[in-house]
């Protein structure tokens, strides 16, 4: 990336601009020119560090617009999808920080309350926005304050269950204005029939990259002084040609260091093995919510779309649906990022697990996400699916290993979840506990052979990419002279039954057992499966460590591998079994 002289000579309008009262100083004869440079600055940043990149291209415009309208941070600007804020976040102050973005320690990708006083609200997921904004105006209101709420949804966003709920409670006393950036990711050819219906004033639709007409059409929104929506089109990757053929294709870019190289990532391969058994089973269904590509989907949808529902971003129906589906005799799989599995919790309980459905979760983005930060990490659902009954969680790390459990999985009368990390399968992963020399009793794979297991002073289990970095403190410590064996799980629930696998591959003698995971640590792997193992009577000369992370979100503060950043790398392993 060139220093940032080199990017003030080539952006010189951009380069002036640090506060949002310089947007509204700026001539309107130099905008068009701004709008330019910001694209280009932002398809220069987003294709070597990554984001998101086609919303943001999208969204210039009417971002400008709504700057030299309102008066950010005195009212407040929400955005919802949070992926869309990259040009508000150029103008608030965070230029030259820019080329952080997405790197521990640097820019988020998403608002952020901590990160600057324009992001009045955090967004990293989706459909929020409206409840939040809500609050901030009925807050305005009860103490008499004359500052505007601006919440902007779209790109999909308003698929989202919790915009209409919130729809459903708005005041037309409010200072609210809701812009709808209609970007073709929804339906929206009855939107000033559908306002009328609840009571809000209807503006537009306008074409929302043209921004003089976007910022008369604000204008007139504001001075309404009441709460209305303002419908803008936009165009989804405009200005960047590839963007604008196969929007969804540059919806999020990927740097080049991310790339798998290996082959397909387990996104990919998830779907191309449902594929595949949905070709022998008539009964197998997929759905998504609103994340077809994003899951590895695609080829399902292609070649069943009979049987495939994208249900838009409403994980909670989405569950509840499958559910259904599984009542009247089907066999659905709910591909779905962790993080965003947890927003349908109830919707496992009640509706799945109560009933004893046999619906499988494919839990794609499991464990530590760096580029998305702490709204992204998958940190929570071994956790949470742990203290449900009936559900087994199955943990794959390699392409052989997530066939096995999914047709494991789709042949179970009981609901299941898989879990597996993004990218794709480590070739040292597979030499360790995939080749012939392998020791396997069950789901549980050792990288020592049975008759081995009395030479260990520590055996270290773990699920998950994370053994990767269990493999490497193995060697740094047999050069110390210490001996130890590593253990990865295919599956961890039933705790029981996993438990009976590893005592079974346990050395009899005293020596430590550290259990690792990149989780929380209350509630996870290690507190439950070291339970279920204190019974068996292998476990009574053992130190026990749990070694996952804390009582805390998972927050990068410094540019360095994410291992590191919580005390999880093969140093800390090394450190923690040596002390």
């Amino acid at each position: 990336m060139v220093n940032e002289n080199q990017k003030n000579g080539r952006y010189p309008h951009l380069s002036g601009i640090n506060t949002p009262a310089d947007l509204k100083n700026m001539p309107c004869d130099n905008i068009k020119s701004l709008c330019s440079e910001i694209r280009e600055f932002l398809i220069e940043c987003v294709l070597e560090n990554g984001g998101h990149l086609a919303s943001n291209l999208g969204a210039v415009e009417a971002t400008i617009a709504i700057h030299r309208v309102f008066s950010s941070p005195h009212d407040h600007i929400i955005f919802d999808v949070g992926h869309q804020s990259y040009t508000h976040k150029l103008i608030t102050g965070r230029r030259e920080e820019f080329d952080t973005l997405r790197h521990g320690g640097g820019i988020s990708g998403f608002p952020k309350r901590d990160e600057s006083e324009h992001d009045a609200f955090g967004t990293g997921h989706s459909s929020t926005s409206l409840s939040a904004a809500l609050g901030f105006a009925e807050a305005d209101r009860l103490s008499g304050s004359d500052a505007y709420t601006v919440c902007v949804f779209g790109d999909g966003a308003f698929t989202g269950g919790m915009i209409h709920e919130a729809l459903n409670n708005c005041r037309r006393d409010l200072r609210l204005v809701m812009i709808l950036n209609d970007n073709e990711v929804t339906n929206t050819a009855k939107m000033e029939s559908f306002c009328q219906a609840i009571g809000i004033d209807y503006y537009g639709p306008v074409d929302g990259n043209d921004e003089f007409a976007t910022e008369a059409l604000l204008q007139k929104a504001k001075e309404s002084k009441k709460c209305c929506l303002v419908h803008l089109h936009t165009q989804k990757g405009k200005g960047y040609v590839p963007a604008e053929e196969n929007p969804d294709r540059y919806h999020a870019v990927h740097p080049a260091f991310a790339v798998c190289s290996s082959g397909n990532s387990f996104s990919e391969e998830m779907g191309s093995y449902l594929t595949e058994f949905a070709k022998k089973d008539e009964k197998i269904c997929a759905m998504t919510a609103a994340m077809t590509s994003g899951t590895g989907l695609s080829s399902f949808q292609s070649t069943h779309p009979e049987r495939f529902f994208d249900v838009g971003i409403a994980e909670p129906h989405a569950v509840t649906f499958a559910a259904g589906l599984a009542a009247g005799g089907y066999r659905p799989v709910v591909a779905i990022y962790s993080s965003f599995l947890q927003r349908a919790y109830d919707n496992i309980i009640h509706d799945v697990a109560l009933q004893n459905l046999p619906v499988v979760f494919c839990i794609d983005r499991a464990g530590l996400n760096s580029a998305d930060g702490a709204t992204h990490h998958g940190i929570f659902d071994v956790a949470f699916l742990s203290q449900i009954p009936n559900v087994s969680i199955y943990t794959p790390v390699t392409n052989e290993a997530l066939r096995s459990v999914m047709d494991e999985a789709l042949q179970s009368a009981t609901p299941a979840a898989i879990r597996y990390p993004n990218g794709c399968e480590d070739a040292a992963i597979v030499q360790a506990f995939y080749s012939q020399s392998a020791n396997v009793f069950g789901r549980v794979r050792a990288d020592y052979a049975e008759n081995d297991a009395q030479n260990l002073d520590a055996v270290i289990v773990t699920h998950g990419r994370i053994v990767t970095e269990a493999i490497k403190a193995k060697e740094v410590l047999k050069e110390r002279g210490k001996n130890v064996g590593v253990l990865l799980l295919e599956q961890i629930k039933p705790y029981d039954k996993i438990a009976e696998a590893v005592a079974h591959l346990l050395p009899e003698q005293a020596s430590r057992v550290l259990f690792l995971e990149e989780e929380i640590r209350t509630g996870g792997m290690g507190m439950n499966l070291s339970s279920a193992l204190s019974v068996h009577e292998v476990m009574k000369n053992k130190t026990v460590t749990i070694k996952a992370l804390g009582d805390h979100f998972a927050i990068q503060t410094q540019n360095e591998p994410i291992w590191k950043s919580f005390g999880l790398d093969c140093d800390s392993i090394v450190c923690d079994i040596l002390c």
